[in-house]
């Protein structure tokens, strides 16, 4: 939750349209998360 919080503060801060959040869970897993600005 804090990498992906983190993503959506600098995208409303620097005014972007997409942030990208990847997060290594463990054992091989991973999580990948694309958040996008509507307007």
């Amino acid at each position: 939750a804090r990498i992906t919080g983190k993503a959506a503060e600098l995208l409303r801060r620097e005014n972007k349209k997409y942030a990208l959040s990847t997060q290594c869970i463990g054992l091989g897993q991973g999580i990948a998360t694309v958040l996008e600005t509507v307007n």
